[in-house]
């Protein structure tokens, strides 16, 4: 089954880099559609099984389409959301929205985080939080809302 998941989380992505920038005028900026099938697998099955489709997706996604930079990023992502989704789904404080959410933050200030680390210029970080962070609460949220639909379908 987990590979049919990852097979799943791979097509995804693709289609979804395919697609038009959500806004234009901000560099890397994405819906983040493949962290669907990563939040169903860690809210039908367990932590394991989302680590392994979030990891295997990441690394064929690399080896495929984006390159070793490319997944160096979205790995750095992947890991980041996926421990604050875990944390905060196990809290059992946070709504799917709000674990989403939340987890496309993590993302996306880790892959940050990664970017300012290899240019040597924190300064990047500092002007381009604030945007990452809006970012990462509407993607994660639009993200969160077919997630929960597809929870409530299939429960």
């Amino acid at each position: 089954m987990g590979g049919v998941l990852i097979a799943l989380a791979l097509c995804v992505s693709r289609v979804e880099s395919l697609l038009p920038a959500p806004v234009p005028s901000v560099p890397g900026i994405k819906l983040g559609l493949a962290n669907c099938v990563t939040l169903i697998v860690l809210y039908r099955w367990n932590v394991r099984a989302a680590a392994i489709v979030s990891v295997g997706r990441i690394a064929l996604a690399a080896f495929m389409f984006s390159g070793l930079w490319g997944g160096a990023h979205a790995l750095a992502g992947g890991i980041a959301s996926l421990l604050i989704m875990c944390a905060l789904k196990r809290s059992g404080a946070f709504s799917v929205t709000g674990v989403s959410a939340v987890g496309a933050v993590a993302h996306n200030l880790a892959q940050l985080a990664l970017a300012a680390l290899a240019l040597g210029d924190s300064r990047l970080a500092l002007v381009y939080y604030p945007t990452l962070i809006i970012a990462g609460l509407i993607c994660g949220s639009v993200t969160a809302v077919i997630v929960g639909a597809f929870l409530r379908v299939r429960s």
